[in-house]
């Protein structure tokens, strides 16, 4: 593989490891982030239940690995700034905003970007 070749996989991997995120915040139903945030639940499970199926199989699971190592930028780019979360949020449900717009909600996203970025860590750094 040529440079340029490098170059064009590791844009696609990144558009592709984004492109997973937005969906995943869009598959997030109303109700259950209302419910974890009014219950002070962390939102692992909701925010990343739709990785859950891929990560059993181990091919489709290195295959997923092997994509956020190479854009993990994006990643720390939305999950170590939590206004970052919010932003992509927002603009991926605008629905969601009346719900993290106050100190519950603020605080709740802050502790969920924190737990959410050592889980997907673990799960893209880490051998199981």
């Amino acid at each position: 593989m040529n440079e340029l070749q490098e170059l064009q996989f590791l844009i696609t991997n990144r558009r592709k490891a984004e492109s997973w995120i937005r969906q995943g915040i869009r598959k997030v139903k109303y109700g259950d982030l209302k419910r974890a945030i009014e219950s002070n639940k962390p939102a692992d499970d909701i925010l990343f239940s739709h990785f859950d199926p891929y990560m059993k199989n181990p091919i489709t699971a290195e295959i997923i690995r092997i994509i956020f190592r190479n854009s993990w930028g994006v990643v720390e780019k939305i999950l170590s700034h939590p206004l970052n979360l919010y932003e992509l949020l927002v603009e991926n449900r605008p629905e969601f905003e009346e719900l993290l717009r106050n100190k519950k909600g603020i605080n709740w996203l802050n502790e969920c970007s924190r737990r959410g970025y050592k889980r997907l860590y673990d799960a893209v750094w880490k051998k199981s």
